[in-house]
């Protein structure tokens, strides 16, 4: 007799989080330490590459995707994982991403470019993760970052893109009054987070920008989503 098929957690929308300045702040912070650097690896004026294979290195550690692009993610991390020319096509692959890319949709984005990556690779295994946070440094908002800690937070049980999308879209209209409260706050206190004159200037812009308020989301889902500890 078959077994009955396990029914996806109904999603009752509710806040992520009663106060977002933690996360508003945990982002700025993240986006000064991590992803200014990263993106600008995509920006002009480029890099020169070996500076570009530096920060690419450096984001694929940080967002803990690195041992994916070996043929046993599950083992541990070895000393390829340090080898600047082990991403080298990872980066080649995200120059050559068409400019339009996100204008097909997010699903189609993301599965276009993880099957380029795995390809590139020779890997079997899926690059979903990895694929969603290289694709977000290389073109930012619209893109979405999928990952398993916002997946749990949005009370997931498949690994549907489609409905990720939709889940993370609806917790993002439903919070954003919260979340745009907390970003407000945040130019207030640049002179204590900004380390020099120019890095003001840049955290600025980033605050100022759309794609901000939808990572400080991110920031949130991490949290809730993350495996609680023993």
């Amino acid at each position: 007799m078959p077994r009955p098929r396990r029914r996806a957690e109904p999603f009752v929308l509710g806040p992520m989080a009663d106060d977002y300045r933690p996360h508003a702040l945990g982002y700025l912070l993240m986006c000064r330490d991590h992803d200014h650097d990263a993106r600008a690896v995509f920006q002009s004026p480029v890099p020169g590459r070996q500076l570009r294979l530096q920060r690419i290195a450096r984001a694929a550690q940080f967002y803990r995707v690195a041992r994916a692009l070996h043929r046993k993610p599950d083992d541990k991390a070895t000393a390829s994982d340090d080898r600047l020319a082990h991403y080298e096509k990872l980066l080649d692959v995200l120059d050559a991403l068409p400019h339009n890319l996100p204008a097909r949709g997010y699903v189609a984005a993301v599965e276009t470019a993880e099957t380029s990556i795995t390809e590139a690779y020779g890997l079997t295994h899926r690059l979903t993760s990895l694929a969603s946070k290289f694709l977000w440094l290389r073109f930012g908002s619209p893109i979405l970052i999928y990952d398993s800690q916002a997946r749990a937070a949005l009370k997931m049980t498949t690994n549907d893109l489609s409905e990720f999308e939709d889940r993370w879209r609806r917790q993002f209209a439903h919070d954003a009054k919260r979340i745009e409260h907390a970003c407000r706050e945040l130019p207030r206190i640049l002179d204590f987070v900004a380390r020099s004159p120019n890095e003001h200037t840049q955290l600025r812009s980033a605050i100022d920008s759309p794609g901000f308020r939808e990572r400080v989301l991110d920031h949130a889902l991490w949290r809730v989503g993350a495996p609680v500890s023993a």
